[in-house]
């Protein structure tokens, strides 16, 4: 019985969402240009956090995809911050030579930023709403990923609820 017990609460844990409806935590980092960002300065604006490495090649797909797809998100409003994990600048400065990438690259050399969003594998996506709250954590950007950064509003949520019953 009381492995039972555990079997269901490591079961439930493992399907909850890690970051349901938590605020994002405000960093600041540096670009390869040694420009600042500081999250809370995209408050206001739904944000995409891709966390990668030059060594690892899936990230590299998803940075040729998310290039693809740059304009697209920023037609939609959404803003994306790539950060890179625990690299030297020079070294991600050569690695980016070979590709074409327009989106800012911050750099995370000490790995604080990356250790505070508890990023335990790359590439990562943190989908981050304009309300600050963490809406999505997770190794892929969901294809639906726009559903993430859309509010509902209290009659509309009532609705759902109502027809459900």
């Amino acid at each position: 019985m009381v492995r039972r017990i555990i079997v269901l609460f490591l079961l439930f844990f493992a399907i909850t969402p890690l970051f349901s409806e938590e605020f994002a935590t405000n960093f600041r980092l540096k670009d390869i240009e040694d420009k600042e960002y500081i999250l809370y300065d995209f408050i206001g604006k739904d944000l995409i956090l891709f966390f990668w490495t030059t060594w690892c090649p899936y990230c590299i797909e998803e940075l040729q995809d998310l290039e693809r797809r740059y304009l697209s998100f920023k037609s939609e409003g959404i803003e994306l911050l790539s950060i890179n994990i625990g690299e030297s600048k020079e070294r991600v400065l050569r690695f980016l030579k070979r590709l074409k990438i327009n989106f800012p690259i911050l750099l995370d050399r000490d790995q604080k930023v990356s250790l505070q969003y508890d990023i335990l594998g790359v590439p990562t996506y943190i989908l981050i709403n304009k309300h600050g709250e963490i809406k999505f954590y997770g190794h892929h950007l969901p294809k639906d990923y726009s559903v993430h950064f859309q509010e509902i509003d209290k009659e509309e949520s009532d609705n759902i609820i109502n027809n459900s019953e």
